[in-house]
């Protein structure tokens, strides 16, 4: 069962405690120290517009700092819109955050952002606000959620972490020493440790391999496969798109493919995301829709965070010119 919710001092909106013990909710942990964090609450945002027609209930809890931290200069700054209803964590008589102790301590979590799916007061689903699926949420709703493989999955993390992490100790050597081999070797065993749904990250890691050895005919073909079995992965097919899209080494470079995986991330990221979008807006170009192109990227500006919009200010620049940027632009 999730622990007691005590409210702290609201941000923005408010929220009353039943809505977290009765149906399915979904609590985001952040801090504003933590640049990652406004990018779990703009997509869970997209989430919440689509899903609170249903009955799910989102909201922001922002800890390990004071309650009377000023927000809105912070929000402004960081280019953040979002309704959902903010929280700042209360301070027990030690000065300790209350949510922070009772939540995040007790789950072993020492690293925000982290969001905590209930489903009628118990919880269901634990981790990073981008690694939230939307079959998560229907199924709690619709009542096939599989609980018992839930507990199984999220226990296992912890029985094979010291592995894991013996495991990426040897595949950054292996990479240092551009031993490609043994890295490809080292990446199995590590699959092998995680189901499907968590090797994410090693597929982003073998697609980065295969581009640094150059067998660019390979990675395309893994970009390929990785966009099909993670459609909801937002960084993920960023990565993949923008690089296809900007590394010469590809010699034909396949833009329907290209096009394709920045629309899905574009789509997971509910089109929220600037650096997604700047990505989404030169795959457009490249595909000769220049309009859309300038739309996508005049987006990214106005989502942009205060310290780089000028850079995607620039971008959209060349596209009024009917220009391709280059990349580092």
């Amino acid at each position: 069962m999730a622990p007691p919710w005590v409210a702290g001092r609201w941000l923005q909106g408010g929220l009353a405690e039943k809505t977290l013990t009765n149906g399915t909710a979904v609590v985001l942990f952040w801090t504003s120290l933590e640049p990652t964090g406004f990018v779990g609450l703009s997509r869970l945002e997209g989430m919440r517009e689509k899903f609170a027609p249903q009955g799910v209930t989102f909201v922001g809890v922002r800890v390990w700092e004071h309650p009377q931290e000023e927000w809105e200069p912070v929000r402004k700054k960081a280019g953040l819109v979002v309704e959902m209803p903010l929280m700042a964590d209360a301070l027990d008589n030690r000065r300790k955050g209350i949510l922070a102790a009772t939540w995040l301590e007790p789950a072993q979590i020492n690293a925000v952002p982290v969001a905590f799916v209930l489903h009628q007061g118990r919880i269901a689903w634990i981790g990073h606000p981008l690694g939230l699926r939307e079959r998560t949420l229907l199924k709690l709703l619709d009542g096939t959620y599989p609980w018992e493989q839930a507990v199984a999955q999220y226990a296992s993390q912890f029985n094979q972490a010291e592995d894991f992490e013996k495991l990426w100790k040897l595949l950054q050597a292996a990479g240092e020493n551009n031993n490609w081999k043994q890295a490809h070797e080292i990446l199995n065993r590590m699959s092998g440790l995680l189901p499907p749904e968590d090797r994410v990250g090693l597929g982003a890691v073998k697609f980065q391999i295969y581009t640094t050895e150059g067998r660019m005919k390979e990675a395309m073909a893994l970009a390929a496969e990785l966009a099909e079995q993670y459609p909801e992965e937002p960084h993920l097919l960023n990565l993949l798109a923008w690089e296809l899209a900007t590394n010469d080494d590809f010699e034909k470079p396949d833009y329907d493919l290209i096009l394709k995986i920045a629309e899905q991330a574009n789509a997971a990221a509910y089109g929220r995301d600037a650096h997604i979008l700047d990505t989404y807006a030169r795959a457009l170009f490249l595909k000769g829709r220049k309009e859309d192109a300038l739309r996508a990227q005049a987006q990214a500006v106005k989502l942009a965070p205060e310290n780089v919009r000028s850079k995607f200010e620039d971008v959209l620049r060349y596209y009024q010119r009917g220009e391709l940027p280059p990349p580092e632009d």
